[in-house]
């Protein structure tokens, strides 16, 4: 049986992993949980599983705590952190200079250049995320699902508007844009110059990973093959739906 083609989208989950780089091993007392919850909780078991269903996906073991690959290259605070999300100190001795230089150009330069290659067999990048339930500020309770597109500058609105629908069908929730998550460096910079979408996916435990994977999936599938779009008007009143597809 021939085996369907595959949607033209690249995908990037950058924080799954929770491995330690061997350059920085001896140089950290952070425990495996820390550097875990460190992560995108949930992001392996809904995210990874779309490799078999798009062109590509680009993914890296290297946890996000000892090189954070949606951060410019030129921020080198922000690729090696000091600290945690949670405050944590991540090194009991920093790494030199050389060090930092070797985590760039083993983990973090790799990475955007697979995500360029992705792009050049690919129509639309998506950079995959979760986040907790709650914002740790304020206790504000975040959107099921925002997409991010750079304030407008990452992707065209109406492909960002398709998506949002197709998500809201699936998910049965408001999708919403920017807020508080309008893109990271991933989705900011546009590898391979094609258009870029963050999605945000909350923690709330309102199902499973893995049900949250198969409605992403849905939704995937409904932006390429046919989504909702502005609903237009005939001639005699009625209602026209556009069907647009990427």
């Amino acid at each position: 049986m021939e085996r369907p083609a595959r949607l033209p989208f690249v995908i990037s989950v950058p924080h799954v992993g929770n491995r330690v780089p061997p350059e920085v091993d001896g140089l950290t007392e952070l425990t495996r949980d820390a550097i875990i919850a460190d992560g995108d909780e949930g992001a392996a078991e809904i995210f990874l599983p779309l490799r078999d269903l798009v062109s590509r996906l680009v993914t890296t073991e290297i946890a996000r705590t000892f090189v954070d690959v949606n951060r410019p290259a030129d921020d080198l605070h922000g690729v090696t952190q000091p600290h945690t999300r949670r405050g944590e100190a991540v090194y009991r001795r920093s790494p030199d200079a050389r060090v930092r230089a070797t985590l760039l150009e083993r983990y973090h330069g790799p990475y955007h250049r697979a995500l360029v290659e992705g792009a050049a067999v690919a129509q639309l990048g998506l950079d995959c995320h979760t986040t907790a339930a709650r914002g740790c500020l304020d206790g504000s309770i975040w959107p099921l699902v925002c997409l991010g597109d750079a304030g407008g500058r990452s992707c065209p609105p109406s492909t960002v508007t398709r998506l949002a629908a197709c998500l809201e069908q699936t998910f049965g929730a408001k999708v919403v844009i920017n807020e508080p998550f309008s893109a990271g460096h991933i989705t900011r910079s546009r590898p391979g110059g094609i258009p870029w979408i963050q999605i945000t996916l909350s923690g709330e435990p309102w199902t499973t990973p893995h049900v949250k994977s198969r409605l992403l999936a849905t939704a995937l599938l409904l932006l390429h093959h046919g989504t909702p779009g502005i609903v237009e008007y005939g001639s005699g009143g009625e209602q026209l739906v556009r069907q647009d597809r990427i």
